[in-house]
């Protein structure tokens, strides 16, 4: 099996580079890693990442990397020694192998973090209190309850980097999910209105406007049709109107035709009946003739 590669491996620097190098090479590593992004899987980011951050961690803590050194000295040794003519084996596939070794070197970094922690809280302890000769022998479980407590305070930091890295990706996820629902939004607006927007700030505003205006052309149109309306409305009565005064003249036209021709006859029978009397014999036509003569009279004066 392969050897797994070293933090400086990882990172891509010497084993002697300083810590800025160090911090240099952990944000280009990180900047290559996420442009590999879409073409990873979201266990395979964290898993990678987290390894350069414990690589990092490891490599500007100077007690971290004091021990990881005293640990890589002997192990590369063994490895020139081992590394002879013996046939090679077949590596492990891709993906189990990167997260064996990403395991592997967390782990020993968490040690190394665990005793660089233990170291310091000894030799905090020596500065402000040294202890009685046989301290060791007489409390052993006090350093079993501090390597304990370090190993723990060590795991619970890890948890909170994995938990604040899974909360940066879904944040990172719901921005760029957020950005393609944008994109799609501008998208369908330059096909529904021929405009492009350049963020959606410009779309909202736009799209008020458009509002605006429709809602404009809206009672534009309203009016006209109000008052298209009113004028046929007016046009509708005044027909009425001109037909009901020429109905009304003609029947007055009518009213005086027959009222002439009433008289006309009236007239015709006066004189024939003044005719009659004129030749009449019997006094008894006569006042018959005479009385008709007047009631024609009569209805001839009549309005």
């Amino acid at each position: 099996m392969q050897n797994k590669p070293t933090l400086y491996e990882l990172l891509g620097v010497a084993q002697q580079a300083t810590m800025a190098e160090v911090r240099a090479a952990f944000r280009q590593a990180v900047e290559a890693l996420e442009a590999q992004r879409a073409q990873l899987s979201s266990q395979e980011f964290n898993e990678r990442f987290q390894l350069l951050r414990t690589a990092q961690s490891t490599l500007t803590d100077p007690v971290s990397r004091a021990g990881y050194d005293a640990d890589l000295a002997p192990a590369s040794q063994g490895s020139a020694l081992i590394s002879g003519p013996s046939e090679p084996t077949s590596p492990a596939p891709g993906a189990a192998a990167a997260r064996a070794d990403a395991l592997g070197l967390q782990a020993d970094a968490l040690s190394l973090r665990a005793e660089a922690l233990l170291a310091r809280a000894q030799l905090e302890s020596g500065a402000a209190r040294r202890p009685p000769l046989g301290w060791s022998d007489r409390a052993p479980w006090a350093q079993r309850a501090l390597r304990f407590f370090a190993v723990l305070g060590l795991m619970a930091l890890l948890g909170f980097g994995l938990s604040r890295c899974s909360l940066m990706n879904a944040r990172e996820q719901m921005a760029q999910r957020e950005a393609l629902e944008n994109q799609a939004a501008l998208q369908d607006y330059y096909q529904a209105h021929g405009v492009r927007p350049a963020n959606m700030d410009e779309l909202r505003l736009l799209e008020a406007e458009r509002l605006r205006k429709e809602n404009a052309e809206r009672q534009v149109a309203a009016e006209q049709r109000r008052t298209e309306e009113a004028q046929r409305q007016w046009e509708v009565e005044a027909q009425r109107a001109g037909e009901e005064a020429t109905r009304r003249a003609l029947e007055g036209l009518r009213e005086q035709q027959q009222e002439v021709e009433r008289k006309r006859q009236l007239k015709f029978e006066i004189e024939r009946v003044a005719l009659e009397l004129q030749y009449v014999t019997s006094e008894i036509e006569r006042r018959r003739l005479e009385l008709q003569l007047k009631q024609l009279r009569e209805r001839l004066q009549a309005p």
